[in-house]
């Protein structure tokens, strides 16, 4: 089974991610895939992927192999 991870993003914390997510939930599971994390982050969509702690996360779980 392949590992996976979900990554949600939203701009400011007014919005909700929870959609996003459960859509990505959704895809995942008729993939038969395993969800490995699950990733958020609330900041601008002009930030660089450092800047993003969450997005520097998947890069990192990336790095280590830890999902497909």
């Amino acid at each position: 089974m392949k590992r996976c991870v979900i990554y949600g993003r939203v701009s400011t914390g007014d919005q909700e991610v929870e959609n996003q997510v459960a859509q990505l939930r959704d895809y995942a599971h008729r993939q038969d895939w395993e969800v490995a994390a699950e990733i958020v982050d609330v900041c601008s969509g002009g930030k660089s992927a450092r800047e993003r702690e969450g997005l520097d996360k998947v890069f990192h779980l990336a790095h280590r192999r830890a999902f497909d």
